[in-house]
């Protein structure tokens, strides 16, 4: 997503979600849905299943929040990235601010299985970030240098798990990059817990939907996050609009909308109100697990 931000007929104001920290873009891999892969092992039967909807940590700037007329003017000036808040309200409910550990915890500690997850923050090709900040100047997002706060693409290995994988203080492996360390737990502020317990909280048709810019349109990425979860996931091969709506930033509830044309703004006149209405989207990328 560009942040760019314009005004279309209505009134109505857009922004894409945030692009991190480069200058433009990055090119938009398209890829088709994989075939033949081995189905999600059976967890829960699917009527059990649960939405959830988890976004990143990204605050509004104390520029912003002091003075809400000021973040309206940056909207308007085509100068403007989404911040948790819009995401919280885009989302709607059942939603957590997530880190990429905090990411974890929520989806084992949910009431029940989950069949849908919603995923919304900012990204890159190659890259979700769960954390950082918007600059006070709406002129960028910068993620977060924190330690696993973000999810990257493990190059050359078509197989491995997408972050959360790290190493601890000793430089040892938690979990693996193939997932071959599943079954180990670790604790996560105090609840101690393994992939594979992860993985059990999807029902077997769960599906993880990506609304993270040009990070769902990459492949690779795409594909590592499926085999992390053993989930299907499914993004778009374009960036997601935000079309900021009147009122804002009173009103945070924005239509989206994924971008088709040269500029973010001039496809906002097909933004839906509820982000399910673009599950039929013909920009769509889908992604099936891979056995680790």
């Amino acid at each position: 997503m560009a942040g760019n931000v314009g005004t279309k007929s209505g009134g109505d104001r857009l922004a894409e979600g945030g692009p991190g920290n480069f200058a433009s873009p990055d090119p938009i891999g398209l890829f088709e849905p994989s075939k033949g892969r081995a189905p999600n092992p059976k967890s829960a039967p699917p009527s059990q299943g649960m939405e959830l909807n988890l976004v990143g940590n990204y605050p509004i700037p104390t520029a912003w929040s002091n003075n809400p007329a000021k973040e309206a003017a940056l909207a308007a000036k085509s100068t403007w990235f989404p911040s948790t808040e819009d995401f919280k309200a885009v989302a709607g409910g059942n939603v957590v601010v997530a880190d990429t550990w905090e990411f974890l915890l929520q989806v084992f500690k949910a009431a029940k299985t989950i069949q849908r997850l919603n995923f919304f923050s900012h990204g890159k090709t190659g890259v979700i970030s769960c954390e950082g900040t918007i600059l006070p100047d709406g002129s960028n997002v910068n993620f977060s240098s924190k330690p696993d706060a973000e999810w990257g693409q493990i190059f050359g290995n078509p197989n491995a798990i997408a972050m959360p994988y790290s190493t601890d203080s000793g430089g040892n492996e938690r979990w693996g990059t193939v997932g071959e360390k599943s079954s180990a737990k670790l604790k996560l502020n105090g609840t101690t817990l393994s992939l594979d317990d992860v993985r059990a909280k999807f029902t077997s048709d769960a599906v993880i939907w990506l609304y993270v810019c040009h990070a769902a349109s990459d492949p690779m990425l795409a594909q590592q996050i499926a085999n992390a979860f053993q989930v299907t996931v499914k993004g778009f091969n374009r960036a997601i609009v935000y079309c900021v709506q009147p009122g804002f930033p009173a009103n945070r509830k924005h239509k989206l909308v994924v971008q088709t044309t040269a500029k973010p703004e001039d496809s906002c006149p097909k933004a839906v109100d509820n982000f399910h209405k673009l599950d039929n989207d013909p920009n769509i990328t889908s992604r099936t697990p891979r056995k680790p």
